[in-house]
């Protein structure tokens, strides 16, 4: 009576990528997979997740599939807003008839990468598809989440490329972030926050700036073209950590709206009116196949929120154009749809967007009215 393990879990792995764990044996076997968040300052012990009586098939294996999926749940980033991500990366074992085997390491992640997992997990590379470069615009929200260990000196630096109108220059590098013990930790790492960084640098010469891991880095470009509405949407990636995105394109609101109807007096009536508006986007210029990617990210996300007037609002994609070329040097735009998670929010974009309107329009006559810096006047010179 004796069984053996044919295919086990790799040393670290990703949920999405998880191997079906293969046993031959000649017996039934009782089977508990317990798992342990990895990075936390209370361990809560091992945790059992499954706990089952296996039967070999007529091969002598035994078949344990999809535990991947089974430990993605629970599995997840802490929000937008979170400095740190502990609950993302964690440790399980198997017991068979009462004896473990070894730990195996396992990170949340929904797609399947050709990286070796162990390069995420021991910090070498950024918690993101491999995206390396990115064109932000000045005022846009940025993120990067890192694994801050041992091996990479747990910390990360940052350099500016600056442009003089003849030269391109490079700074020293500086450190953004550290820490003392392991983590996952996610960095603002917004044009604003590392422009503060370098007080003694002109920001409007500054035309791109790098994070760097010992084996990483990640480059910003900056985009100083004028938009004239970009909006700015971020979202939870594969690895459940944040990440963001800037339309550059046309925006479209499709008004909407539904309403109880009575008559009174002979009159129809409308009562108890509500909006449930959806917006047209259009990406405008793609700058790199990498932002295919993070458009996938963003229509695959259950976790978007949309930055309007400094607040940012939760929001449901609820279409997308998900045609993209493979051509080579074919960056073709992307279009999709979303709505506004909680119906109210339809009027606060609507009164807003009006008074942005006028504040934003300078002056403005018509049949001898006109507003001058949000100023009525009715009597015009």
């Amino acid at each position: 009576m004796s069984y053996s393990i044919t295919q086990a879990p790799g040393v670290y792995n990703l949920t999405s990528s998880l191997r079906d764990i293969v046993i031959t044996s000649d017996e039934d076997l009782t089977i508990k997979i317990y798992f342990a968040y990895f990075y936390q300052t209370e361990t809560p012990g091992d945790l059992l997740i499954i706990e089952e009586v296996y039967t070999p098939d007529n091969d002598g294996k035994i078949y344990i599939r999809d535990v991947g999926k089974l430990i993605r749940n629970y599995l997840y980033g802490s929000g937008f807003t979170a400095e740190t991500h502990n609950l993302i990366f964690a440790q399980f074992k198997l017991e068979i008839n009462g004896t473990d085997t070894d730990l195996y390491n396992i990170l949340c992640c929904d797609a399947i990468s050709r990286i070796e997992p162990v390069n995420f997990t021991l910090g070498n590379v950024f918690l993101h598809n491999m995206k390396p470069v990115k064109w932000i615009i000045p005022t846009s929200k940025e993120y990067k989440t890192v694994f801050l260990s041992a091996t990479n000196s747990r910390k990360v630096e940052v350099f500016l490329t600056t442009f003089d109108g003849q030269n391109y220059t490079n700074t020293d590098k500086v450190t953004l972030t550290t820490s003392a013990t392991d983590v996952i930790k996610t960095i603002d790492v917004s044009f604003d926050v590392i422009r503060a960084i370098f007080p003694a640098v002109d920001p409007d010469s500054i035309v791109a700036y790098r994070l760097v891991l010992p084996e990483e880095i990640a480059v910003y470009m900056i985009d100083r073209e004028h938009y004239i509405l970009p909006l700015q949407f971020r979202f939870l990636n594969v690895f459940n950590v944040p990440e963001t995105i800037v339309t550059r394109g046309d925006v479209v609101r499709k008004g909407i709206s539904t309403f109880e109807k009575s008559r009174i007096s002979h009159v129809d009536r409308k009562f108890n009116v509500e909006r449930s508006d959806e917006f047209a986007v259009n990406s405008g210029k793609i700058f790199s196949p990498h932002d295919y990617d993070r458009y996938a990210e963003l229509f695959n996300s259950e976790d978007v929120e949309i930055l309007f007037s400094g607040e940012w609002k939760k929001v449901i994609v609820t279409e997308d154009d998900s045609s993209v070329s493979l051509r080579a040097g074919s960056l073709n735009q992307k279009s999709f749809t979303f709505t506004f998670a909680d119906p109210n929010d339809n009027n606060i974009i609507l009164g807003e967007s009006f008074f942005r309107w006028i504040l934003s329009g300078g002056t403005w006559i018509d049949n001898n009215m006109w507003i001058d810096a949000g100023q009525w006047n009715d009597n015009p010179t």
